[in-house]
């Protein structure tokens, strides 16, 4: 059994409101478990995990709403966007500092050196980002989040307060998000061609890992054969977008950075200079990232692909369409 399926124990029958709870629960537990190490700051994955628990939490409001009463959804979702908000720059320094030496690796060894005024910078920057991270840590705000949740989390929601949808068995909720979200991506896909600005394929990618999300949410659910296949091949795409997505960012980021540094202090032209010949360098693989897309997406959009996903998840989707 795969660890999203030993994570997510779920029964068909399952009403869906139960299995959402439990789904929910689990990603608490992962918060809980990183807490400690995201406070402590010395394993990144700490902080990491965390967030992944967040976003997938927020996930399971947006995608799966119809299960949990509308109270609670507009008490949660936007205390767990604050919180996902308020982790976010930490972690986005972590992601820098650990690609450094291969930035660094990247130049020519001649002008590796030049770099070294950009990593005090991100490490400067990260230990800012991180002290502001706990200060929101350390809020009531973040406290009365943790008590609330989990006190809802231990009691449930009230089955008078529930929408019809949490007494539905939970493959057919299943069977139906599933569907819906991938129709979704498959419609997005489509509408890419070679003209699309890069917000269309940053959208796709959120698309992909909203279903990616709910296949590991309902794993337990399926064949697995067949879910392992679907997943296997959604990732292949994912990791395209995400590689495009990320290089597009770092551009960005690295851009910014090289303002701030000036706002800072005087910078040496060397070390402006490499950097622009490493934002050169990922512009150019993001280039070549955007051609493999194209590849990647007609091979999961062909037909024998698409009827695993209609036949895996039919059942109920095909009656509620997407």
């Amino acid at each position: 059994m795969d660890d999203a399926a030993r994570r997510y124990p779920l029964s068909q029958k399952m009403p869906a409101g139960q299995a959402l709870l439990l789904i929910l629960r689990r990603l608490f537990e992962t918060m809980e478990a990183n807490e400690a190490g995201l406070r402590e700051g010395l394993d990144p994955e700490s902080l990491h995990d965390f967030r992944v628990a967040v976003r997938r939490t927020r996930c399971a409001f947006g995608q799966v709403e119809n299960v949990l009463p509308a109270p609670v959804l507009v008490s949660f979702r936007p205390r767990f966007a604050w919180l996902g908000q308020v982790t976010g720059a930490t972690r986005d320094m972590d992601v820098y500092l650990l690609r450094f030496c291969a930035y660094r690796d990247s130049l020519p060894e001649t002008a590796r050196d030049d770099l070294e005024p950009l990593h005090h910078f991100l490490l400067r920057q990260q230990k800012r980002e991180r002290r502001k991270m706990l200060r929101s840590l350390d809020t009531r705000r973040y406290g009365d989040l943790l008590r609330d949740w989990k006190a809802f989390l231990e009691t449930g929601p009230d089955p008078a307060a529930s929408p019809p949808g949490a007494a539905l068995p939970v493959r057919e909720t299943a069977d139906a998000r599933i569907i819906i979200a991938f129709r979704r991506v498959m419609r997005k896909g489509k509408a890419i061609d070679i003209d699309s600005p890069a917000s269309a394929l940053h959208e796709l990618r959120i698309a992909c890992k909203k279903l990616r999300y709910l296949v590991e949410f309902f794993q337990s659910l399926y064949p697995p054969g067949r879910i392992r296949k679907a997943i296997r091949d959604l990732k292949i795409l994912q990791d395209s977008l995400g590689s495009f997505q990320d290089l597009q960012v770092q551009t960005d980021s690295l851009r910014r950075f090289a303002a701030q540094m000036a706002d800072e202090g005087p910078v040496p032209a060397k070390t402006l200079l490499a950097m622009g010949m490493l934002i050169g360098d990922l512009h150019r693989h993001q280039g070549r990232t955007r051609e493999e897309f194209g590849e990647r997406f007609d091979k999961f959009s062909r037909k024998p692909n698409r009827r695993i996903w209609t036949q895996t998840f039919r059942s109920t989707g095909e009656k509620n369409g997407g």
